[in-house]
């Protein structure tokens, strides 16, 4: 039964986040944990949950400061605008290794959905521009 337990150091690794944000989720109810001493405890089973709601939310609300638009004259790639610059990026598995600059025009463009673009960037492995 205690092997299926994780500290927080541990739950944030499988996460993806820092030990500071299980806390928070702790405090605001949206993670399950037990307190021995001055260590919280979390299931591997609560936090796989936690790491579904939290990509469901993501899916939902997209990548902030990211945006991302289609266009009919090129089908096989996505146009990427955020805090570095217009991309030119490959639909394909890492396709953001390739990228170009974007030098056309933006009125024409469509936009993706946030919860799709998100999802899309995390295929073409769109790295996240720090704040």
């Amino acid at each position: 039964m205690t092997s299926d337990l994780l500290t927080l150091t541990q739950a944030a690794a499988l996460a993806g986040v820092n030990p500071a944000s299980l806390r928070r989720a702790i405090a605001r109810g949206t993670l399950a944990a037990t307190k021995y001493g001055k260590t919280y405890l979390v299931t591997a089973d609560e936090i796989a949950r936690f790491i579904r709601e939290r990509r469901f939310a993501e899916r939902r609300r997209g990548i902030p400061g990211m945006h991302m638009y289609t266009t009919e004259t090129l089908p096989n790639h996505w146009i990427v605008n955020d805090a570095t610059g217009w991309w030119l990026v490959p639909n394909i598995p890492g396709g953001w290794s390739r990228r170009t600059q974007y030098r056309g025009y933006v009125a024409g463009l469509a936009p993706v959905a946030p919860g799709i673009a998100a999802g899309m960037a995390r295929l073409v492995g769109y790295e996240e521009v720090a704040p």
